[in-house]
């Protein structure tokens, strides 16, 4: 793992509560694109779109929301 990806994945984990893997589940089960409008990921990493009480939702491009 590249430093780049463990800081990504410590982000996650310490925000999220997901690894780097579930994110990636979570977007391929929604096309892979964002929740919100579709839109494919391209080269940019969507958001992780939550909520505290709920806990995670879906990826989005935070354009939309």
């Amino acid at each position: 793992m590249t430093p780049e990806e463990r800081k990504r994945e410590k982000h996650l984990l310490k925000c999220y509560g997901i690894t780097n893997a579930e994110y990636e589940v979570r977007l391929a089960q929604q096309g892979g694109g964002c929740a919100v409008c579709g839109r494919p990921a391209g080269t940019r990493r969507l958001s992780v779109d939550h909520s505290h009480r709920f806990e995670i939702g879906r990826a989005s491009c935070r354009e939309r929301v």
